[in-house]
C-alpha cells in the first residue's frame, strides 16, 4: 500500500510538471476523472464536480490563510453599522491586524480598539445614542461591522485587514483560487491538492462502502497539505502579515487593540 502511494504521488507530481504548473479548471477535472474512474460524468456531472472543487478551494484558503488582504470603505456620516457582505464582500475571516480608521482631519491611519458587543453594553451602555465623533473602536457580529462613536465625516475611511475567500471558477481557462484567467503564483503548487478534497467527497459521500477508507486517506492528505501551506506561506515576504513588517509613516497602531 505504501509503495502504491509512493508511485501514485510521484505520478501526481510528474503530471503537474507536464502543464508547467498551469492547471486550469478543465485540467484539474481531467485528473479527477483519471484518478477516480469509478466516478465518471454519469455518476458525478461536470457541474457537480466543479461545485466540489470550488468548495475545495474555499476550504483550502480558509485552512491555509492563503489570501491575506485588506479592504477599504468610506464612512457614511452618522452610520454605526455596515454590512460586511456589502462593504467587504470577499471577507472570509479577520487578520490579527484588525480594523483601522483613516482620520482625514489629521491625514493619519489609526488602529481601532477591538471589542465585543457584550463588552460595549457593559462599558458604554449609551453607545447606541452617543453623538457622532471620530470612531475609537470597532467590532464584528455576524455580517455586520460596528464602529463607535458613529463617524462624523464622510471623508474618513475604514480599513479591514482580512483573509479573502477564493473565487469560484465558472468558465474553462480559469484557475482555482482566483476564479479568473490569472493564476495566483504562490498557490500554483497547491492546485492539485484540491483533487484530494474531491476524492474524499466522492469516495465518502457518493460511492461509500469499501471506498470510504480511501476517502478518509485523501481527506487527511488534503488537510495535511493545508497545514503545510499555511506554515510555508506565512514566511513569504510578499505575503508577510502586517504585524511583522515596519509600519509606514502616518500609521499609528493601537497596541491594546485586543484588550477589552
Amino acid at each position: 500500500f505504501r509503495q502504491y502511494n509512493f508511485i501514485r504521488d510521484s505520478w501526481f507530481e510528474f503530471r503537474s510538471s507536464l502543464y508547467g504548473g498551469k492547471m486550469t479548471r478543465q485540467q484539474i477535472l481531467s485528473l479527477c476523472r483519471l484518478y477516480i474512474p469509478e466516478a465518471p460524468s454519469g455518476v458525478v456531472s461536470d457541474a457537480n464536480a466543479y461545485i466540489i472543487l470550488n468548495n475545495a478551494a474555499l476550504e483550502f484558503v480558509d485552512k491555509a490563510d492563503a489570501l491575506p488582504t485588506y479592504t477599504d470603505f468610506d464612512i457614511t456620516a452618522s452610520t454605526q453599522r455596515y454590512a460586511l457582505s456589502t462593504v467587504c464582500s470577499t471577507n472570509l475571516k479577520m487578520r490579527k491586524e484588525g480594523i483601522w480608521l483613516y482620520d482625514a482631519s489629521i491625514t493619519t491611519w489609526k488602529q481601532l480598539d477591538s471589542i465585543t458587543g457584550a463588552e460595549m453594553n457593559k462599558r458604554y451602555s449609551t453607545w447606541l445614542n452617543d453623538a457622532v465623533a471620530t470612531p475609537q473602536r470597532a467590532w464584528i457580529e455576524g455580517d455586520f461591522i460596528y464602529i463607535h462613536p458613529k463617524g462624523d465625516s464622510t471623508s474618513d475611511d475604514i480599513r479591514i485587514y482580512h483573509y479573502a475567500k477564493s473565487t469560484d471558477v465558472d468558465t474553462d481557462g480559469e484557475y482555482f483560487f482566483s476564479g479568473s484567467t490569472t493564476q495566483y503564483s504562490w498557490l500554483a503548487p497547491y492546485e492539485e491538492t484540491l483533487i484530494e478534497y474531491y476524492k474524499a467527497r466522492v469516495y465518502i459521500d457518493i460511492l461509500g462502502g469499501n471506498k470510504i477508507q480511501k476517502g478518509q486517506y485523501a481527506e487527511q492528505k488534503f488537510y495535511a497539505k493545508c497545514l503545510e501551506a499555511k506554515n510555508k506561506l506565512q514566511y513569504r515576504s510578499d505575503l508577510v502579515p502586517f504585524h511583522k513588517v515596519k509600519i509606514p509613516s502616518g500609521l499609528q497602531p493601537n497596541r491594546n487593540m485586543f484588550q477589552v
